[in-house]
C-alpha cells in the first residue's frame, strides 16, 4: 500500500475528533490516540513498536516541510517520534480533540498543496 499524504488526510478525516489526544501516543483508558497512535504505534514490555504506516507518516514529515519545526535538541533525544511536533503543537487545546485533529489535517493539506505546486513547475 502506498502511504502518501492524501492517504493520511483521508484516514484522519474519517476518525472522530473525540478519538484524538495530545501529549501521549495513546490512552487506552479512554480509547484516544495521537496521529501516530492512530497509525499503530504501541508500547509493550517497555519497547515501542512502529508500523510501516507510522514510519510513512514520519517520513512525510521529515522529508518535506517538517524542517520548519525542527529543533536542535531533538538530535539529543535519541529515539523519538517526530510527528508529535505537528500533533501536539499545531493542534489547539481542546477538550474534545477537535483542535488536534484539525491541526494534523491542516498541516497535511498545506504540505500536499505545497508539494503539488512544486510538481507543477
Amino acid at each position: 500500500m502506498k502511504y502518501d499524504i492524501q492517504y493520511f488526510i483521508d484516514k484522519f478525516e474519517a476518525i472522530p475528533a473525540e478519538k484524538w489526544t495530545r501529549g501521549v501516543v495513546y490512552d487506552a483508558s479512554n480509547d484516544t490516540y495521537c496521529a501516530l497512535g492512530h497509525c499503530g504505534i504501541r508500547e509493550a514490555g517497555g519497547r515501542w513498536t512502529k508500523t510501516e504506516e507510522a514510519n510513512a507518516l514520519e517520513n512525510i514529515y521529515r522529508n518535506n516541510q517538517g524542517a520548519q519545526y525542527w529543533h536542535r535538541d531533538i538530535e539529543e533525544e535519541g529515539e523519538i517520534y517526530y510527528f508529535w511536533r505537528v500533533n501536539d503543537r499545531l493542534g489547539k487545546d481542546s477538550t474534545d480533540g477537535s483542535g488536534i485533529k484539525a491541526g494534523v489535517i491542516r498541516w497535511l493539506k498545506e504540505e500536499k498543496e505545497r508539494l503539488d505546486a512544486l510538481n507543477q513547475t
